[in-house]
């Protein structure tokens, strides 16, 4: 087994991490992740899959200052053949609900669907408040660009989440949930609390 990848679900072998922070971490309420890349044989590990580990590592700091830890991180991937039949290589708003709906892991954690393009003004989409039910039909993930070499899944990952969670915009630069990138790497108390009652929300380990 290796810490690097089994326990603290990183792809890479350049990003730092420090276990005794994610042991105390584990000792929160916490949320696990699904990451699935889409087209994976498109993605470049030696760019993408250490900007991928730093918006996990960067997730993983925010949300312990809202008291909530990320516990596991699991890695899956739909290859290319079966995206490109699906029209999923390229995303856009429209197709954000489809793909949610027709790809899913069936556990208890957060689906975070990785695209190398999302065709938009925005790098991600999520809803606002997102369904823990996989069988039904609600959007049941969210959905991030990849950027490579742009470096903004370090905050749209952990944005996207905060909306899957319950939050909407704000208007503060400061906040994770500010309505442009890069945005902040702030929760207020009420986003916190808000957080905390979504049914993703495991108790600690």
């Amino acid at each position: 087994m290796s810490i690097r990848h089994d326990f603290m679900g990183l792809l890479a072998k350049t990003v730092t991490f420090s276990l005794r922070s994610q042991l105390v971490r584990l000792g929160m309420r916490r949320y696990d992740l699904n990451l699935i890349k889409v087209g994976h044989e498109l993605f470049d590990p030696v760019v993408e899959h250490p900007q991928i580990d730093e918006a996990v590592m960067r997730a993983r700091e925010v949300y312990a200052a809202a008291g909530l830890g990320i516990g596991r991180v699991e890695h899956f991937v739909i290859n290319v053949a079966s995206a490109s039949a699906d029209g999923y290589l390229v995303i856009d708003e429209d197709d954000c609900e489809d793909l949610t709906s027709d790809w899913s892991v069936r556990n208890g954690a957060l689906d975070v669907f990785i695209v190398r393009t999302y065709s938009g003004t925005t790098a991600g989409s999520s809803p606002v408040g997102g369904s823990c039910d996989k069988t039904g039909k609600d959007p049941d993930g969210l959905i991030v660009e990849s950027n490579p070499g742009g470096g903004l899944i370090q905050f749209s990952l952990p944005h996207e989440v905060g909306h899957f969670l319950g939050l909407e915009h704000r208007d503060d630069a400061d906040a994770v949930m500010y309505f442009a990138a890069p945005a902040g790497d702030r929760f207020s108390a009420g986003e916190a609390a808000r957080m905390h009652r979504h049914c993703a929300i495991r108790p600690p380990c």
